[in-house]
């Protein structure tokens, strides 16, 4: 699957400082890229109300996606706690 990377997530993935977490994003990554289809990622839901936007679960933290066609975009990465505030 083609990834692509908003500057937004790229400015959340700077302020890991936990390198365990920092893996475990890696890893979510690039089950992401191995992935023919969206479905066959693991851990990951689609958002009530929003045919377009998932987030993968990580922990106390969610990575958050939007599909456009055949692509992912990596839209942002925070704590569950202020993820849905903002996303999408």
């Amino acid at each position: 699957m083609e990834l692509r990377y908003e500057r937004r997530f790229e400015r959340d993935l700077g302020r890991i400082r936990d390198a365990a977490l920092r893996r475990r994003v890696e890893r979510a990554i690039v089950d992401l890229e191995m992935a023919s289809t969206i479905d066959e990622v693991r851990g990951i839901a689609q958002l009530q109300g929003s045919a377009a936007h998932y987030r993968v679960r990580i922990g106390d933290y969610r990575l958050g996606i939007e599909v456009e066609g055949e692509a992912a975009v990596l839209v942002t990465f925070g704590h569950r706690r202020d993820f849905y505030r903002g996303f999408p």
